[in-house]
């Protein structure tokens, strides 16, 4: 729907107002005490519709509507247009001192009439380079006819670019800017009164329409044509229609088709590699695979004689085994018997005897000095003392012998002993020869395995788990960010292009409407040239009879062979209010001059020439309107052959835009789902590296 969106007023309104914007986007009602601008604001909105002075209901007391709203040069009165899609602005303003009227496709923005200081553009040059090259605006409209042509969308001798800015399309819409007028103009705006007004309204012209040709070329396929438009303007409850929906899933699913059109050949070709490649693979396979049971078949033989080996220090061993047990259980009667005679009081006792013997006989000795028969007591203190050396003596050798015995029989015992253990060992030796051989060739194989598990644990600590998978993901990686930015690239390129294709298509667009713009600029001049000498024509046959003309047709007969000749039309024979009077001189003079006539060539034009000029102005206007009509069809022709020769080109660029975004998307998708799996990989591999190391 298209609607009167905004109303903006830069220095209008006698002066009084030097900039306001008012919003009529909805239902706005105006408030007010006398003398606010309701009825200027009013009136302002109703000349957008009619473009009508003398039908905007401005007392002939007051100004004038040019004077009231535009008493500047630099007097504006923009109007601002919502379509379905975008805004467009209706300029209003003087020329050669009276309104003229501009189109612009854009939304109003304060800066196009505005300076940085507050004070309006005093020339359409500063305007214009506010516009920049972005924004296309029409030729200056100085005809109100053309104007409302353009807002009502009767396009017939209308140039292509004005199309865009009509709020409806109809031929026959005088009655529309008639009706809004006799809405804004009465007061009483009840329902019954807007229904008169309407019916008033209506043009009582007839409308002659050939049924049989109207059906045979309007109507034909008119209901399926409907339906193909219904469905793809009926939208459901959620506001969506299902045609459009279907349209894009279509397009989707085409891209996403030839995608996998092109992936299936891809995927095909590493397919035929990957065959190739096994096959050639195959033999050294086969050669590794029979190397590898040959090394389990040799480490199987040898775990076999370990086992055997295992099995006879086994049965070796539990022989040991139970020969220990039989001495430990000899071992333990003997410990009882001699702990119930007392064996160790018998012990403990018998090494007494040495010194008891000794004593025994230290003390009969003293016996024997004490009972002699010395008299003298220092000869028996020093046979004493004597004695007492002497057994001191005795003593000591006694402790030596002891002592030397007991280093000879340590000696003996070491001797022994040391007889034993070698005999013990030889014997043992010999016994367990064999199994010593197998401890040792165990203590190498230990050895072995260990330097071997030493060297697995370096390889465990260095080697990459999963290494083919995670490079293979990490290949898969790079191998899609690589398409992702070889898609991305190729969408910037088909974009750059199908930009420089747009920009040519414009330009020789721009080129084929600049030439038709110029071409009925010239036909509208000719027309409003035309239009202003059919106008003088109608005023000299409407003055016809009150003018000079129609006394001398009354009064003086063959008046067009004698003063015809020399008197001029436009300021004399047409001209009223000159009151003719015949002299009563009967010769025919001129003021008083009587001229001779007969050489002059010049005929005088009578009301039918008039009227025959005027007809032949009118067939020449029809002629030039026929000339807008061919120009506007040739130039639609050419815009086609140039649609037609530019729209493959960027459809071609769309198809690869859309195909390479459908590319990049599933790469992304996939990219993301590599990502989790190299995450899952690089976990596994921790994992089992700590679980060999463990």
């Amino acid at each position: 729907m298209k609607y009167l969106n905004k109303i903006i007023f830069i220095n209008s309104a006698d002066k009084s107002l030097k900039y306001a914007e008012v919003n009529l986007d909805g239902n706005v009602h105006f408030i007010g005490t006398q003398g606010v601008g309701k009825s200027t604001l009013l009136r302002a909105i109703l000349f957008f519709y009619n473009a009508d002075k003398q039908k905007l209901g401005i007392p002939r007391e007051k100004k004038t509507f040019d004077e009231y709203y535009f008493p500047f040069q630099n007097s504006y009165i923009v109007y601002e247009v919502q379509t379905e899609n975008a805004l467009f602005c209706v300029l209003a303003f003087k020329s050669q001192g009276r309104v003229a009227f501009r189109f612009f496709d854009s939304a109003y923005d304060k800066n196009f009439f505005i300076d940085i200081e507050g004070r309006a553009f005093e020339s359409w040059d500063k305007t214009r380079e506010a516009f920049g090259k972005n924004i296309s605006y029409t030729r200056t409209i100085h005809i109100y006819e053309e104007y409302r042509n353009i807002l009502y969308g009767n396009n017939k001798g209308l140039s292509s670019e004005f199309r865009r800015y009509a709020l409806i399309e109809s031929k026959q819409f005088q009655n529309i800017p008639r009706t809004i007028s006799n809405v804004f103009l009465n007061a009483n705006l009840s329902a019954e009164f807007v229904k008169e007004t309407i019916i008033k309204s209506l043009n009582e012209e007839e409308i002659k329409i050939d049924l049989t040709t109207y059906s045979q070329t309007h109507l034909k396929d008119f209901e399926t044509n409907l339906n193909d438009i219904k469905k793809w303007t009926d939208r459901n409850r959620n506001g969506e229609n299902q045609v459009e929906k279907q349209a894009d899933n279509v397009s989707t699913v085409y891209s996403a088709l030839k995608y996998l059109e092109k992936k299936k050949a891809e995927l095909a070709s590493q397919l035929g590699w990957a065959f190739n490649n096994v096959k050639e693979q195959q033999p050294k396979v086969t050669d590794q695979l029979a190397v590898e049971e040959h090394k389990r078949n040799k480490v199987s033989t040898k775990l076999s004689e370990l086992d055997s080996v295992f099995d006879k220090k086994k049965e070796k061993t539990q022989e040991q085994i139970g020969e220990l047990n039989g001495k430990l259980y000899d071992l333990k009667i003997a410990r009882n018997k001699y702990s119930s005679i007392g064996i160790n009081n018998i012990l403990e006792r018998v090494s007494k005897k040495i010194p008891l013997d000794l004593e025994k006989k230290n003390l009969t000795g003293e016996k024997e000095i004490l009972t002699s028969k010395f008299l003298e007591i220092q000869q028996r203190y020093e046979a004493l003392l004597k004695q007492l050396e002497n057994q001191l003596k005795e003593f000591e050798n006694s402790k030596q012998t002891e002592k030397n015995n007991a280093q000879s029989s340590l000696l003996h015992f070491k001797e022994e002993l040391t007889k034993q253990y070698d005999l013990l060992h030889d014997e043992i030796r010999k016994q367990h020869k064999g199994e010593l051989e197998v401890a040792n060739a165990l203590v190498k194989e230990t050895d072995k395995a260990i330097t071997t598990n030493r060297i697995k644990r370096s390889e465990v600590k260095n080697r990459r788990f999963y290494e083919k998978e995670i490079d293979g993901c990490n290949a898969d990686i790079s191998n899609l960010n690589s398409a992702i930015l070889k898609a991305d690239n190729a969408i910037q390129q088909a974009t750059e292009k199908s930009k420089n294709i747009q920009k040519e298509w414009l330009l020789e667009e721009t080129g084929v409407k600049e030439d038709l713009k110029r071409k009925v600029e010239r036909q509208t001049d000719q027309q409003t040239k035309l239009y202003s000498t059919i106008l003088a024509i109608d005023t000299k046959i409407e003055n016809s009879k009150d003018s000079l003309y129609g006394w001398l047709n009354e009064q003086v007969p063959d008046w067009d062979k004698t003063i015809g000749k020399v008197i001029d039309e436009d300021n004399v024979l047409y001209k009223s209010g000159l009151n003719p009077k015949k002299i009563s001189n009967g010769d025919l003079s001129f003021f008083g001059i009587s001229i001779d006539t007969n050489d002059i060539s010049k005929k005088v034009k009578t009301v039918a020439d008039l009227q025959k000029e005027k007809d032949d102005f009118n067939n020449q206007i029809k002629a030039t309107l026929q000339v807008i009509a061919d120009l506007n069809s040739k130039s639609n022709e050419e815009l086609e052959k140039l649609r037609k020769r530019f729209q493959p080109k960027l459809k071609e660029q769309k198809e690869i835009v859309d195909t390479n975004k459908y590319q990049s998307d599933q790469n992304k998708k996939k990219l993301e789902e590599v990502g989790v799996r190299l995450a899952d990989w690089k976990t596994k591999a921790a994992a089992e590296q700590k679980a060999e190391l463990e």
